[in-house]
């Protein structure tokens, strides 16, 4: 038989192949401008009505204000999980109001989530991680502190890296 004899059938594998390449690829969620917007929205409202002003409050009414900043935030991150940037962001502020809320171990599992889910956000993995080994650090948990500088070392030391993470590699080198 000839190679031509079959050319219909290579046709037909091909045809079908292409079609379920398209139709797999076609079903992915492309990018929605709309979600981008409704997360920066959320998120920043959340920070402006509830997560700054909890700063200079006391008492229950500083109480309510993380709890609901802790509701905005895990609202970002239900509501909108195909935003990468605004949900490592919003993960890494809940982090902040669980650490502000004296929830030591919460906040540091909430701030290695960051990297976990969220690798590709290179400031908010370097932030979270900073920010994770500072509290074990000044909590007398040096061993776990050692941990996060470690990282933040392997990952962000490099040559070309802008002076602010410089600096952060630096102070963290000088605690492995």
């Amino acid at each position: 038989m000839s190679p031509l004899c079959h050319a219909p059938r290579l046709v037909a594998v091909f045809s079908v192949s292409l079609w379920l390449i398209l139709f797999v690829f076609g079903c992915a969620t492309p990018p929605n401008p709309a979600h981008a917007t409704a997360a920066k929205t959320l998120f920043e409202a959340t920070v402006r009505n509830f997560h700054f002003p909890s700063a200079t409050a006391t008492g229950s009414v500083r109480d309510q204000l993380l709890r609901d900043a802790a509701i905005g935030y895990e609202h970002v991150l239900r509501d909108y999980p195909d935003q990468d940037s605004w949900c490592a962001k919003s993960l890494r502020s809940l982090a902040n109001v669980r650490a502000e809320q004296g929830r030591l171990d919460a906040a540091v599992q909430l701030y290695a989530r960051v990297a976990q889910k969220y690798p590709h956000q290179d400031w908010e993995v370097l932030i979270a991680w900073k920010t994770a080994a500072d509290l074990l650090w000044d909590a007398g948990r040096q061993p776990e502190a050692r941990g996060f500088y470690r990282q933040i070392v392997t990952r962000f030391d490099s040559p070309g890296a802008p002076p602010v993470i410089k600096t952060i590699v630096h102070t963290a080198t000088t605690r492995t």
